[in-house]
């Protein structure tokens, strides 16, 4: 019987959070890694897409520089076999991801894996080195995630 696999991007593909360390990298001070910003999605008090969103709001980069700077990173080596493993089974295997497609994306070309789909939140490169989140994949339930995993399996279980 066939299955669907459905992976988060931290720790499966990528042994490290990419978009923390984007955020605190391009933070002043590491402000967007912060107490202040994380301590209230912690406790529950926020969703993930709002903390994204006041993130954003202090992050300065160029899509090239954001790029330039994910590619420090390297995909987990044992993550593309298990990939082709599952597919050759029959099984069919996605990334969910609360990170930005422009570096899961990357990370998932880096390792063979160009064309697996997967969802996660977009991020809008903007003049002057402002950045903006979109979340496509929000679900309208009130979960406060940028990136619905919960929708995500009840599609896949719809589809039998």
């Amino acid at each position: 019987m066939a299955r669907a696999v459905l992976c988060d991007f931290d720790g499966p593909v990528s042994p490290t959070d990419i978009g923390a360390a984007f955020a605190r990298t391009f933070s002043p001070g590491g402000a967007a890694g912060g107490e202040e910003l994380l301590g209230p999605w912690a406790r529950g008090e926020i969703g993930h897409r709002e903390l994204t969103r006041a993130q954003c709001r202090l992050i300065a980069a160029t899509a090239e520089e954001a790029l330039a700077f994910t590619r420090r990173f390297a995909p987990d080596p044992h993550f593309a076999p298990f990939v082709r493993e599952a597919t050759a089974r029959g099984d069919r295997v996605m990334v969910v991801s609360e990170g930005f497609d422009f570096y899961v994306a990357d990370q998932l070309a880096r390792a063979g894996l160009p064309d697996l789909p997967f969802a996660a939140n977009r991020l809008r490169f903007e003049p002057g080195g402002t950045v903006a989140p979109e979340f496509p994949w929000a679900a309208g339930g009130g979960c406060g995630c940028g990136n619905c995993k919960g929708q995500h399996v009840r599609a896949w279980r719809a589809r039998g």
